[in-house]
């Protein structure tokens, strides 16, 4: 029955402190050797990721310690020193800085795994591309010269793996360039300066020409604001135009109205005048009804006495009758 192992669980190496753990490797140039030098040694801080690049004839420990060193002495060592050339190595490597340098205590890292040694060896290969790059485009086979400008140009560029730029982690500030940095007219580059006296000479004509350029900036912002003020002047009459027209247009729109209502008290006045006739009419034709009726009245009188005549006359037909006897002498 096979047994199968339990894979080491790897962890990611952190560093907090600048120092706490460095990272050398060896770059094999033996296919170009330039004056005796056939490696390059790597050395990067583990969380700037500061790199130092060095042109060096072997791969001893005595020769990677001397070089060490003079990066050491500059920036202070790390605690803990790392690398892909196996823990012999680099147990030489700390034995002969102890011997050059015996204030210092620096421990071997572990061994060589894909997360504690993946960071530099992706250096390397932008190293290898960097350098193939300028040799190509300096026409030389020179490496060692070109080195110094590879490590300013890597240190100087965006590094994903810390977000940032390993010379402004390593520095705190931004890497500058001399005068290339400072804010120097474009024609300053153009002088033969080449010592304090005369960069102070170009200076005082800089200071000069900047105060022409400071009046005659004066002078046009103060032409701008002119302008701009006339802008506004302008608009204001544009506005105050505006406004004109508009209180004609309800001037126009209130004389409208005068005689919309005019006329409206025109078609009032007709109409009460038509009311007036209207119940005139009415009066007259009451007055008509009244007149009829007392005529009815009148008729209804005479009627009513014709009446009273003939029942009158009825009895005085009724009293006749009583009063006349039969004639056939019964007496009835």
């Amino acid at each position: 029955m096979k047994t199968t192992e339990k894979a080491e669980a790897i962890r990611p190496i952190i560093s907090n402190t600048f120092n706490s753990r460095g990272q050398v490797d060896l770059i094999d140039m033996q296919a170009i050797p330039i004056r005796c030098f056939k490696w390059i040694l790597h050395y990067q801080d583990h969380l700037t990721k500061f790199s130092y690049l060095r042109a060096i004839i072997n791969k001893t420990a005595v020769c990677v310690a001397q070089e060490l060193l003079d990066i050491f002495l500059m920036q202070g060592c790390p605690c803990i020193l790392q690398s892909d050339n196996g823990r012999e190595f680099v147990n030489s490597v700390i034995r002969q800085l102890m011997t050059l340098w015996p204030a210092a205590k620096i421990v071997n890292g572990r061994a060589r795994h894909p997360q504690s040694q993946g960071s530099v060896e992706r250096s390397n290969q932008d190293v290898e591309l960097m350098l193939g790059a300028m040799m190509k485009d300096l026409g030389t086979s020179d490496w060692p010269m070109c080195l110094p400008f590879i490590a300013h140009q890597k240190n100087n560029r965006f590094h994903k793996g810390i977000d940032a730029i390993p010379y402004e982690v390593q520095y705190g500030s931004k890497c500058k360039i001399g005068l290339a940095d400072c804010l120097l007219p474009t024609w300053f580059f153009n002088e033969d300066v080449m010592n304090e006296e005369d960069l102070e000479r170009v200076l005082q004509i800089s200071e000069s020409s900047n105060n022409v350029s400071e009046s005659l900036n004066i002078v046009s912002e103060s032409l701008n604001n002119v302008s701009e003020s006339s802008n506004n002047v302008s608009v204001s009459f544009n506005n105050v135009s505006e406004s004109s027209n508009n209180v004609s247009v309800s001037s126009n729109n209130v004389s409208v109205s005068f005689n919309n209502v005019s006329e409206s008290l025109s078609n009032v006045s007709v109409s009460s005048n038509n009311v007036s006739e209207t119940l005139n009419n009415v009066s007259e034709s009451l007055n008509n009804v009244s007149e009829s009726s007392n005529n009815v009245s009148v008729s209804l009188n005479n009627v009513s006495e014709s009446l009273n005549d003939v029942s009158e006359s009825l009895n005085d037909v009724s009293e006749s009758l009583n009063n006349t006897t039969c004639c056939c002498g019964c007496g009835t």
